[in-house]
């Protein structure tokens, strides 16, 4: 009726995470790989090295803990039982490696950055850094590789599928695993205006 306060009543619906047979991490180590290359003027914005490894530091110091959303990781299960808030932070190599030949080509949606690499050079660079670190490969551990603004990355050589190519057609990030079934993690630099979850102008 008019003027009336009406109140909508919302009933809450529980459901389960649909099991898909595949493994669940039980416990995690991150690490964070910042690309830096020499010699590309490509450098990631003041602070920014910093805020990623304090996320990551504060998530694993509050591991186990009820009171934030990665206590929801229960709700994901595999043969062995569920997963668990168990996360511990592995720490971060600024990699400076220089850059090989672009394998691709960022699409005209995109924010116009020339220099374009694809999953298998990506997949190169971190295998590269993880041999030369002599840093571990268990199955647990899980290795963000965090990219530049103006470096634009693929998943192949076709740039059919790219990094804030547009929000149709590009994506914000991706996660894979290496051949010896290490998880990784690409997370391409994102501050650009109208794309991904970012609303920071340049």
């Amino acid at each position: 009726p008019t003027g009336a306060h009406v109140r909508a009543q919302v009933t809450a619906r529980v459901a389960n995470v649909s099991y898909e047979d595949g493994p669940v991490l039980h416990s995690n180590r991150t690490h964070l790989i910042f690309w830096q290359p020499a010699g590309s003027a490509l450098t990631f914005d003041p602070g920014y090295i910093d805020t990623v490894e304090t996320f990551l530091r504060r998530v694993a110091a509050a591991s186990r803990s009820p009171t934030n959303q990665y206590a929801l990781t229960g709700q994901y299960h595999d043969s062995s039982g569920p997963a668990a808030y168990a996360s511990r932070y592995g720490g971060a190599i600024l990699d400076t490696d220089r850059l090989p030949a672009s394998g691709c080509h960022e699409p005209s949606t995109g924010p116009a950055w020339t220099v374009c690499v694809t999953d298998s050079q990506i997949e190169s660079e971190l295998a590269r850094v993880i041999h030369a670190n002599r840093l571990p490969t268990t199955t647990n551990d899980i290795y963000f590789v965090l990219t530049p603004d103006g470096l634009a990355d693929c998943e192949d050589s076709t740039s059919s599928s790219c990094s804030l190519g547009g929000r149709a057609t590009g994506y914000c990030g991706y996660h894979y695993s290496l051949e010896n079934n290490v998880s990784y993690a690409v997370i391409p630099y994102n501050a650009i205006a109208d794309h991904c979850q970012s609303d920071n102008p340049r």
